[in-house]
């Protein structure tokens, strides 16, 4: 399936550039920025091809779904126009919100997805963990109604039960990350935002949640959730044990080729004795981001990351300028900031199921805000106002040759 979206993502990308009439907004400083990352790819094959003994054809067969960043220009240019992100956002929220009543269905014993999950993964804060599909789209879908719901101020409005709805599927999912995740992001949201009132009662409301759900298994799952996290942490346990132990050999790896990385990210066994299966399931686990991050990249994928950050934080700002109330551009700068606390244990970066949302998130820093469409449909164009008024003047019987030597005469 991701090669089919790839193929998608690439023949879209074509039709789109070559219709547009503004093909000049993909060549911004994100948009610069995207294409070093391709570029750093390549340069990252050619290093495994010399590291590992593999064929150029193998590692960019295996750093095929790095072109994922091309869906950034998708985006940008599909999205460009005034209403055209929100509209999307909304139907967005349509599937997921279908998703969650399917995942709903499945957890109470009618088989709707065939997965190794579909039964549930486990048992965590006294209750079976469901299997929900596309909890990346599901996250995002939380800081859109977030953002929304900051914007309106009404928790019983239609942006703030959404906004409740997918935090509820993301308790229900039961993956301490993205929990934590979010919180974090809604509260930078409402603090930012200057909404102090409301981001006490957002924390009561949560807490209100979390003890309902826990009457039903006995434990409060908000709490349980951020205690197992910091006990997991600070001592070692549970999942984290063998996060340390990845973590660890990271950081070794990091020492051994700390400039550029070892080129580890694209290798393939098919056609290279060096190339093990314990290093293939090294190289592309979808864990802990940033530690696999600087293992595979290097100090160059940290120069490339802080590029990254300050074009989008810079792009920000400049909207926070020009366009205070666009909902769409606000969105597209919180969700950056849930995805880099969510980069701390999932890899957005490099997966493709990751990349296409810090795309979107990218993207929507440059869309047209509503306000901008409004106010060239409220006053027109010079050219136009002085053809309006040689027009009426004619009508009234003035021309412009009659007006100037009357004044003559005067």
């Amino acid at each position: 399936m991701s090669d089919l979206g790839l193929l998608l993502v690439m023949c879209a990308f074509v039709w789109l550039f070559l219709r547009s009439r503004n093909r000049s907004i993909v060549f911004n400083s994100i948009g610069i920025v995207i294409f070093m990352y391709l570029l750093m790819t390549l340069v990252q094959v050619a290093i495994a091809t010399i590291n590992y003994d593999q064929s150029i054809i193998s590692g960019l067969i295996q750093s095929r779904h790095q072109f994922y960043y091309l869906s950034y220009f998708v985006f940008l240019m599909a999205l460009h126009e005034s209403g055209r992100a929100k509209k999307f956002l909304n139907y967005c929220a349509l599937l997921g919100a279908a998703v969650v009543i399917l995942s709903l269905i499945n957890y109470l014993g009618i088989s709707v997805f065939h997965h190794r999950w579909a039964e549930g993964q486990g048992v965590r804060s006294g209750i079976v963990r469901a299997y929900i599909p596309g909890m990346n789209l599901i996250a995002m879908l939380f800081i859109w109604y977030m953002v929304r719901y900051v914007v309106n101020g009404r928790l019983t409005s239609r942006y703030g039960l959404g906004m409740l709805f997918f935090f509820f599927a993301l308790l229900f999912r039961q993956t301490r990350g993205r929990i934590i995740a979010a919180a974090l992001a809604a509260a930078w949201i409402m603090f930012v935002e200057k909404r102090f009132k409301m981001l006490a009662g957002a924390a009561a409301a949560m807490l209100l949640v979390g003890a309902g759900l826990g009457l039903m298994a006995e434990r409060n799952l908000l709490l349980t959730t951020f205690e197992s996290a910091y006990e997991d942490v600070s001592e070692g346990e549970g999942t984290w044990r063998g996060r340390m132990i990845t973590i660890q050999n990271a950081w070794e790896t990091f020492l051994e080729h700390p400039v550029m990385g070892s080129g580890a990210r694209f290798i393939r066994q098919a056609d290279s004795s060096k190339v093990t299966s314990e290093m293939l399931e090294d190289a592309y686990q979808g864990d802990l981001g940033y530690a696999h991050w600087l293992k595979n990249f290097g100090l160059v994928g940290v120069a490339w990351l802080l590029a990254l950050a300050y074009y989008a934080g810079k792009q920000a700002i400049r909207n926070r300028r020009i366009h205070p109330d666009s909902e769409e551009m606000k969105f597209g700068e919180y969700q950056l900031v849930h995805i880099a606390i969510s980069f701390v244990t999932i890899n957005y970066l490099v997966n493709p199921e990751g990349i296409i949302f810090v795309c979107l998130a990218l993207a929507l820093l440059h869309c047209r805000a509503e306000s901008d469409l409004k106010a060239g449909e409220a006053e027109p164009k010079q050219p136009e106002r002085e053809n309006n008024n040689r027009i009426l003047r004619r009508r009234n019987g003035v021309n412009e040759g009659s007006a100037i030597s009357v004044g003559g005469a005067g």
